[in-house]
């Protein structure tokens, strides 16, 4: 028989430096945790004050272009300037109804149409099995 080496302490005080050493564990994980959650935190800000300044800059440039090309083609066609604006403003509204309808058009498709049919023929399977 084998002669293990008897720990002197109960078992109160070893449940006890258990639970020390787990809380202990337990505190650097949440500091840790605390950390890169401050540190994602500063990294998130960044980029969306990044992003939204990029969206604003490309409305901006966008909007200035547009005014500068209607200019451009009044100029260049020799009527008033609103009526180009008004030509311009009936293409953007067609364009946005169009893609509103191909938006909708792809949203109507069923997703994993596939797997669905898979599912509905195991489904069906197993009823039949039963």
């Amino acid at each position: 028989m084998t002669d293990f080496p008897v720990d002197e302490r109960s078992l109160f005080q070893r449940v006890a430096a258990l639970r020390t050493a787990v809380a202990s564990h337990l505190d650097a994980r949440f500091q840790l945790l605390a950390l890169e959650a401050a540190e994602a935190r500063g990294l998130l800000a960044k980029q969306a004050l990044l992003l939204g300044s990029a969206v604003l800059a490309l409305i901006f440039g966008y909007f200035l272009v547009l005014s500068g090309g209607i200019a451009l083609i009044a100029h260049l066609l020799q009527c008033p300037w609103w009526q180009v604006a008004l030509a311009a403003g009936i293409a953007h509204i067609g364009l946005g109804i169009l893609l509103f309808l191909l938006a909708r058009r792809f949203l109507a498709r069923r997703l994993f149409a596939d797997s669905r049919t898979e599912l509905q023929k195991d489904r069906l399977w197993l009823t039949h099995k039963r």
